[in-house]
């Protein structure tokens, strides 16, 4: 295997010990939430926030070709911690 290969997946591999480190830390502050909302009874989804927070995020990527890749990847994110609020809460989604 060339050199260059093994080290560019070697990255990925590390990168990716990052993201799930972070998706973690991450996931814990989504309780947090969950928890704010069932105690306040505000509704899990707000496509209002959603769309903001996607489109100032995505905003930071530099290459313009990346950006509906990190759209996805921040839809997904949010998909994600809605169906974990609603399973960590048993609170129906909105």
């Amino acid at each position: 295997m060339d050199d260059r290969l093994k080290d560019s997946r070697a990255r990925i591999n590390q990168i990716d010990r990052e993201l799930i480190r972070l998706f973690e830390e991450r996931m814990e502050a989504v309780k947090q939430v969950a928890e704010y909302k069932r105690d306040n009874h505000v509704e899990i989804f707000d496509p209002g926030r959603e769309k903001e927070i996607i489109t100032q995020n995505a905003s930071y990527i530099k290459d313009p070709v990346l950006v509906p890749y990190a759209k996805r990847f921040l839809e997904s994110n949010m998909e994600i911690s809605r169906d974990y609020q609603s399973t960590l809460l048993d609170i129906k989604k909105c």
